[in-house]
This record gives structure tokens, C-alpha cells and sequence, in this order.
């Protein structure tokens, strides 16, 4: 089996954009605020929606993709905490919907409720939520809430410490990742090589922290368990020998979010 651990929604039902159109047009005009968060997407809808990743699977090779809401559309600068909160458990529920539709397909990623100036802590709720009742096995984890402005403390802070714990009593990773960035020096999802971590600063002895986009690649995990099937054999042998050239030092480990595997593996494109 081929995990690929680094898969965005970007294929969104109209009525979602449409949601956050109201949502931060409300922030100004309170009237203009969508009067409630059903938002009458049908699971067929759901399905159809995310085709284009069914293809990519097939076309690639791949068997699993973690799946999370579209980076760029977390926006955590945008609005107040409580805004933050709604848009992150509305994506996060149209995600577990996904997951649950087709879960040989997709394994749920979440987004937190961050909010700049807010203490990371107040994401572990939302984070409860969709681990304990929801199922989900990871989160994405912006280094930057204030949208390319950085004005909030590194992730080596001890600010952040209640949210690693939290993580690490739950058992599952955080990929740091960025979202959309107001600040022209930054490219939204170009910024996390500004904020890589060594896990060591952190103490995270289990390293559950990951960092994405580096160097324009995203991993993949090689279950220890996969059989190579002959039509999907040659892509998967590619994708190994592309790790072992990249990481012929790394040693192995055990599991990734709750799936056991040999390897952690680069390779280019993604999935979404």
C-alpha cells in the first residue's frame, strides 16, 4: 500500500465558498452573515466533488490519500477566534463526511481553530473533537495564524507546549503547514521553509511534528504490510527507489498516524 500523507480538498462544492463569502462579508456588515451552516451539500455531491483525486490515485498508484481541508482556505488571520472556530469545524465536518463515504480512498486530516493572538491551547477542543468522536488521525498545524506577518511566537515557544501535549496524549502527527499570507513576501504555501523545526527543539521525542513543502515535496508512507499488485507494481517500485536515493541513511520507523509502515518516502507532485 502507498499512503500519500499530504492530500487538500481544493475541489469544493460552490455552496461551501459560498458560506465563507457571507462569513467574511459579515465581519463587516453583521446582516450579511449566513443565517446558519447547513449547507445542503448532498453526500452525492461530496462524491462527485472529489473525482479528480479518485483519478489521481488510480493514474499514480496510490491507495490511501490523508485527506484535510484546502490550505490556502484556512485563513486564520481572517476575522476573530469565534470566526476561525466556525469556518474550521464546518470544513472539518465536510472532510469527515468525505472520509466516511469513502473511506478506502481518504483518512481524514483536520484543520485547527488558530487565531493570531490566541493561545495554541484553545485549539484543543476542536482537536478532541475530531480525533475522539470523529476519527480523524492528524491535524495541519500553521507556524504563522497572522498570515505571512509572523508576529506571533516560533513553534519552539512554550506557548505551544499544552497543544504537543495534547498531541502526543492522542497519538497523532502535526504536519506544519502554512495558510493564505497577506504579506507579499510570502507565498502562502512557500512560507514553511521559514518555519522548519527540528523536532529535538521541541522535545518531541515521538516526533509527531512534520513539516510540508520542503523543497517542493511531500511524503508518502510505504506500509510495511502492502502487497504489490501487478498494474499499480511499477509505480510503487519507482516510488521506493526514489527513497532509498533520498534517504539511504534514514532509519526506519514504525507507524504514522496509527498505520504501520517501513518507510517515509519524498517524492514530487501531490495529490490534490
Amino acid at each position: 500500500m502507498i499512503i500519500d500523507i499530504h492530500g487538500h480538498y481544493t475541489t469544493e462544492p460552490a455552496a461551501l465558498h459560498a458560506f465563507r463569502d457571507k462569513q467574511l462579508a459579515g465581519l463587516a456588515d453583521p446582516p450579511r452573515k449566513p443565517a446558519t451552516t447547513d449547507l445542503g451539500i448532498s453526500d452525492e455531491l461530496l462524491v462527485q466533488s472529489v473525482q479528480p483525486q479518485l483519478d489521481f490515485q488510480k493514474e499514480r498508484g496510490t491507495d490511501l490519500t490523508l485527506f484535510s481541508p484546502r490550505a490556502a482556505g484556512m485563513a486564520h488571520h481572517v476575522g476573530r477566534e469565534a470566526t476561525s472556530l466556525e469556518w474550521t469545524a464546518l470544513c472539518n465536518d465536510i472532510i469527515y463526511r468525505i472520509c466516511a463515504l469513502l473511506p478506502d480512498n481518504f483518512a481524514a486530516v483536520g484543520q485547527l481553530p488558530q487565531s493570531p493572538g490566541a493561545p495554541p491551547e484553545h485549539c484543543i477542543p476542536e482537536l478532541e473533537r475530531i480525533v475522539n468522536e470523529l476519527g480523524f488521525v492528524g491535524v495541519n498545524l500553521n507556524p504563522d495564524p497572522s498570515g505571512g506577518m509572523w508576529t506571533g511566537p516560533p513553534l519552539t515557544d512554550r506557548q505551544w507546549y499544552p497543544l504537543y501535549e495534547k498531541l502526543c496524549e492522542l497519538d497523532v502527527p502535526a504536519m506544519i503547514h502554512v495558510s493564505s499570507s497577506c504579506n507579499s513576501n510570502f507565498h502562502g504555501t512557500g512560507a514553511p521553509e521559514d518555519a522548519r523545526v527540528d523536532p529535538v527543539d521541541v522535545h518531541d521525542e515521538d516526533g509527531l511534528l512534520r513539516d510540508d513543502h520542503v523543497d517542493g515535496v511531500v511524503r508518502r508512507a510505504v506500509p510495511a504490510h502492502a502487497k504489490h499488485s501487478q498494474d499499480a507494481g511499477s509505480e510503487r517500485e519507482r516510488l521506493d527507489a526514489r527513497a532509498r536515493r533520498h534517504h539511504a541513511n534514514e532509519p526506519y520507523v514504525e507507524s504514522f498516524c496509527g498505520l504501520p509502515f517501513r518507510r517515509v518516502s519524498l517524492a514530487w507532485g501531490q495529490s490534490s
